[in-house]
């Protein structure tokens, strides 16, 4: 037995189960959020992508009866990518990725943006990365201190590098 399968065979495996999105016919569901709580009803952010239109938007869904439904939401009309979620201070922070410009097919112009509430219908726009870094997100290590994980990539080598920092 090799080391590989000797690793593999110690642990135990987590069982997975797949979820089951409602999109219309040309679209495609994926990069979930993380499945969170709100007033004792489970929702997900999914980015849901428009094959033949090449456009992407962030839409929440909620668990109702083991089916995941749409709802439409005030973001919906911006054309945002790859959500995150985290709370801060009892409230919902959710962070995204905004494609801005992608007239040139090699780089698009993207940033990260933040939004802030106590629930999906208050959010409210706080704060955006600098243009061209993507997947900031955010920790709150206490009451008064928070973590930010950045990655930015060397236009040159390709090479993406991880940065943490902390804020009070």
């Amino acid at each position: 037995m090799n080391r590989k399968n000797k690793i593999y065979n110690n642990k135990k495996q987590a069982k997975g189960k797949i979820l089951f999105f409602e999109t219309k016919t040309d679209e495609t569901a994926y990069n979930p959020s993380k499945p969170f709580e709100i007033n004792g009803k489970k929702y997900i952010l999914i980015r849901i992508e428009n094959i033949k239109k090449n456009s992407s938007r962030v839409y929440p869904y909620v668990l109702i009866k083991k089916n995941w439904k749409r709802i439409e939401w005030k973001l919906s009309n911006l054309e945002l990518e790859d959500p995150a979620i985290t709370i801060i201070n009892n409230k919902l922070l959710v962070s995204f990725v905004r494609v801005i410009d992608k007239t040139n097919k090699n780089k698009w112009v993207i940033k990260t943006e933040f939004y802030y509430g106590k629930n999906l219908f208050s959010l409210k726009k706080i704060a955006e990365g600098q243009i061209g870094i993507k997947d900031i997100r955010l920790v709150q290590i206490n009451k008064n201190k928070i973590g930010i994980f950045t990655r930015s990539r060397n236009s040159k080598t390709k090479k993406a590098r991880i940065y943490y920092f902390e804020i009070n």
